[in-house]
């Protein structure tokens, strides 16, 4: 399971974001998620993606991709920093590329819409 941090400015922030991603992904992929917004993260079958405040300390935290962290992310991430997916549309498409979708899961979707 991949884990996927972005820096946010502001718990709010956090919280709005991560809802972004979550109806972004509920409405226009087969991607079935989770929505967790005490921890302010959005749990897939493959990814997760958790939004982190500036004010939270980063002292031991590792990931598999560190978004707008900047030097930061290298050490967080072990150099995988990837700055083109600051947008929440853009990280969705970066999920549904990385997902391997089964027939089930695409036909329970189309049912459930």
């Amino acid at each position: 399971m991949k884990t996927i941090y972005v820096s946010t400015r502001t718990i709010r922030n956090a919280q709005e974001r991560a809802g972004r991603l979550y109806v972004i992904l509920r409405d226009r992929t087969p991607v079935i998620a989770d929505l967790n917004m005490h921890n302010m993260q959005v749990i897939t079958e493959s990814t997760v993606v958790r939004y982190i405040p500036a004010s939270n300390k980063m002292d031991g935290i590792r990931c598999d991709i560190a978004i707008g962290f900047g030097e930061l992310g290298k050490v967080i991430a072990h150099g995988n920093v990837r700055d083109d997916l600051n947008d929440e549309r853009e990280l969705a498409k970066y999920i549904v590329e990385s997902t391997d979708f089964s027939k089930q899961n695409i036909e329970y979707r189309r049912k459930n819409q």
